[in-house]
């Protein structure tokens, strides 16, 4: 199950990971770059590198269990 977003104009040209570290400042980016090279994380339905740059419109899907493993994470 994943969620899904737009990319919005403040965020083109951001790194996939520097975008999702910042909107998960408590995980690394190493430890995103991992959870996005695992397929929890989808640019345009595809399976992305941790450095693709964010286009304008851009759909961003983010796997349910992304968000698990940052909340199993964040507690241990």
């Amino acid at each position: 199950m994943f969620n899904s977003f737009k990319v919005e104009s403040s965020n083109v040209g951001n790194r996939l990971d520097s975008f999702l570290s910042s909107k998960f400042a408590d995980l690394s980016r190493s430890h995103i770059k991992n959870l996005i090279e695992e397929g929890n994380v989808l640019l345009n339905n595809k399976h992305v590198k941790a450095g693709e740059k964010l286009k304008l419109g851009d759909s961003l899907s983010i796997s349910l269990l992304f968000f698990l493993r940052f909340k199993f994470d964040y507690l241990i």
